[in-house]
């Protein structure tokens, strides 16, 4: 194990968890890589050779983007980073049985804490909207694989928003297209809350409010994951994984998003306005379907911090760069649901 500190809070913050990783040897830096297809090969190969051994990559310097806009690959992907995230011993990542009940306790014992609305914070120190919108010019999205419909945006991210019934807030992983820069295709499959939520606007005829943040923190984007109880909201579970409530500011689309987040997109999909999304290469290491038409989201206001970071959890030919995570994850659902 490498040195430095061994026990954290649960990070709510990307920027504090990258330099608790950085301290503690978790973190390589690359400079170069070219957001076409590039970047996704060298995670794709660092992490066949070193599965859960691998560092977080941080790309910089990607041609045709300024200095200090930046891609993450891999947040979760080693027993160390993971413990990290959520706050508990590091130590644990070299015996699995007992990070796993670590783990089980700190997603499933723990008492929702409800968000804390605020009025400023980080994600709000570059606002852009109107005719200044181009969501390709400021952020460098990857094309993660050949194949690919797109340059996929979201892929560790928190899509969110609201049930229009009775006003549940819901945070879930969706994929997200970019199609040109004012425009996204967000794929929320039959069955998710993002999708059930959607249809109820669409069945009334109406534009559905959607905020997408593709700069997540790693307690956020683990919330977002996460299969809870419907009388659970992700930001409330989120609150009582962290230990303390989750700062929120509320978008002009009435949607909430995390203070700190890095980049934070804002819009509308709407129900008779649809593009080709996809293929995209899954988790499983296959495509899994065509493109299909799917409602269009078009951007209303981007908001980001000073040198953002976008989250990715781009997935390859197992073993990738967000498997050790998801299987953890899936491992201690399975744990809890066989022990209650």
């Amino acid at each position: 194990m490498d040195g430095g500190r061994e026990n954290f809070s649960p990070q709510t913050d990307l920027r504090d968890f990258l330099a608790a990783c950085e301290e503690n040897g978790q973190l390589e830096k690359v400079d170069g890589a070219h957001w076409d297809k590039e970047m996704g090969a060298v995670v794709e190969v660092l992490y066949r050779e070193r599965v859960e051994k691998s560092k977080a990559v941080l790309f910089d310097n990607i041609p045709g983007y300024p200095k200090g806009h930046r891609c993450l690959y891999g947040m979760l992907a080693s027993p160390y980073r993971l413990a990290l995230a959520v706050g508990m011993d590091t130590e644990l990542q070299d015996d699995r049985f007992a990070l796993l009940k670590a783990y089980r306790e700190k997603m499933f014992n723990h008492e929702p804490i409800p968000p804390r609305h605020v009025d400023t914070g980080p994600i709000l120190e570059n606002i852009v909207e109107g005719d200044d919108i181009d969501i390709e010019k400021i952020i460098p999205v990857p094309i993660h694989h050949e194949l690919d419909g797109g340059r996929y945006i979201g892929t560790a991210c928190g899509v969110i928003t609201r049930d229009p019934e009775n006003g549940r807030i819901n945070s879930g992983t969706y994929r997200c297209m970019v199609h040109d820069g004012q425009t996204l295709g967000v794929m929320a499959s039959n069955g998710k809350q993002g999708n059930i939520q959607r249809a109820k606007y669409f069945a009334k005829g109406e534009p559905c409010p959607v905020t997408v943040v593709v700069g997540v923190d790693p307690t956020h984007f683990l919330a977002a994951r996460m299969t809870i109880p419907d009388d659970v909201e992700e930001f409330a579970f989120q609150g009582g994984l962290a230990g303390k409530p989750i700062e929120l500011i509320t978008g002009d689309n009435g949607l909430p998003f995390p203070a700190h987040s890095e980049i934070v997109i804002e819009g509308y999909q709407y129900p008779d306005e649809t593009r080709l999304e996809g293929p995209f290469g899954e988790w499983t290491g296959y495509y899994a379907g065509d493109a299909e038409q799917d409602p269009v989201f078009k951007i209303t206001k981007i908001y980001h911090r000073n040198n953002p970071i976008l989250t990715c959890a781009a997935s390859q030919k197992p073993p990738h760069s967000h498997l050790f995570e998801r299987c953890f994850t899936r491992s201690v659902t399975l744990l809890d649901n066989l022990q209650k």
